[in-house]
């Protein structure tokens, strides 16, 4: 990973940390997402989307993981 860093930071003119801080940002939306528990889908350019299935959403909310605060 560290390679594709810095060759996107030559070819953009930018700095090491500010082009990881890019890279990473949309993995750490979906953690944010994941976290608030709406289970929503989330769609990652290039990645595809994810979410949860029915029957795990259906066993959360049985068990009462689901819409409960932090």
């Amino acid at each position: 990973m560290q390679e594709i860093i810095k060759k996107l930071s030559k070819k953009h003119n930018l700095s090491e940390e500010i082009i990881e801080k890019i890279v990473k940002s949309q993995f750490e939306f979906l953690k944010d997402c994941v976290e608030r528990g709406t289970l929503e889908s989330v769609r990652l350019h290039h990645l595809g989307i994810f979410r949860a299935k029915p029957g795990r959403v259906k066993a959360l909310k049985e068990k009462g993981y689901v819409g409960r605060q932090k």
